[in-house]
């Protein structure tokens, strides 16, 4: 197992696990590299919904939501308990703002895990 994430206390950070037969352990480059590009733009993340399909760690979807995004971060079945613990492991290092809570809050992270077989038929 790896951590992916700085040791700064204010950082996401994932922990990282080789599967056999499953590529979404690790955070990829491909996923840093995006999350510098949309970083760079002018979206108004309070007001966007972002749907990650194959979010493995959940490294990408738990940056966006700590923009203020509100995330559905979707994988497949093997891959849920990872990305399950570390969007959680998450939330509870980002506690929500007084006015967070009184619209019924808990986190600052907005992310939502579920399941997803995009090969799956109907």
């Amino acid at each position: 197992r790896l951590d992916a994430g700085a040791a700064d206390e204010d950082e996401i950070r994932v922990t990282q696990q080789e599967m056999p037969h499953l590529t979404g352990g690790v955070v990829w480059e491909a996923a840093r590299l995006l999350e510098a590009e949309l970083r760079g733009m002018d979206i108004d993340w309070p007001r966007a919904r972002v749907l990650e399909l194959g979010s493995g760690t959940g490294w990408l979807a738990l940056q966006l939501a700590r923009r203020g995004a509100a995330v559905t971060a979707t994988d497949r079945r093997g891959m849920l308990d990872l990305l399950r613990r570390n969007v959680l492991r998450n939330q509870k290092r980002f506690p929500c703002t007084e006015e967070e809570a009184r619209r019924g809050r808990w986190t600052a992270l907005d992310v939502e895990v579920v399941e997803l077989d995009w090969e799956e038929e109907g």
